[in-house]
């Protein structure tokens, strides 16, 4: 699987845009993959939009370590990382989680109870 992302996303894209372009392609067909498996019972546009700004984040932190040098990391770059994926992966486990249960529902003639 990490070639095929790499293959047809990494590669193409930072050939294309330059070395920041190949997070985007990357994550991009990663989120394409991870659309696929929802089998059409998500929206397209939050499950590839969560993977395309982890590309963003992976961007802005190679920005960060060419302005100042350092890597995002310690206290502040443990923040930094929960609060980029509380802020963009909530609605993609929302997503997620409305499947699944329609799955279970459609499988078992019911939806399981809140507990």
């Amino acid at each position: 699987m990490r070639d095929s992302v790499l293959n047809l996303g990494d590669q193409p894209c930072n050939f294309l845009f330059g070395r920041l372009g190949g997070p985007f392609g990357a994550v991009l067909v990663s989120g394409i993959f991870h659309d696929l498996n929802l089998e059409r019972g998500g929206h397209s546009v939050i499950s590839i939009g969560f993977w395309l700004m982890n590309g963003v984040g992976v961007v802005l932190e190679r920005l960060w370590k060419r302005a100042t040098g350092r890597m995002v990391d310690g206290t502040w770059g443990r923040t930094w990382a929960l609060g980029w994926l509380l802020l963009w992966g909530v609605p993609m486990v929302d997503v997620y989680a409305k499947v699944w249960t329609r799955a279970v529902a459609g499988t078992r003639g019911a939806c399981p109870q809140a507990v």
